[in-house]
């Protein structure tokens, strides 16, 4: 039971420490971490939308741009199947 709380759990944490990264002063992290995000996919819907009302413009431009590339990926993913 405990590693299941784990594993549910453990994207919400990487999409948090993903999140602060679209914060840096790197554009390489920055990418890496849009990467990463798109990867977690719906898992990381939730932190991204409480970014995406951030007050860093940046941030929640590019945590909008995420959840419609998410969105996209979840539409046309079935169709490709």
């Amino acid at each position: 039971m405990l590693t299941l709380i784990a594993a549910l759990l453990l994207p919400l944490q990487d999409a948090r420490e993903l999140i602060q990264k679209l914060q840096s002063d790197k554009a390489g992290e920055r990418d890496d971490a849009g990467r990463k995000l798109k990867e977690l996919g719906d898992a990381a819907i939730p932190e991204l939308e409480s970014a995406s009302k951030g007050k860093d413009p940046e941030v929640a431009a590019r945590a909008r741009a995420l959840l419609r590339a998410i969105e996209i990926r979840r539409k046309l993913t079935p169709k490709l199947l």
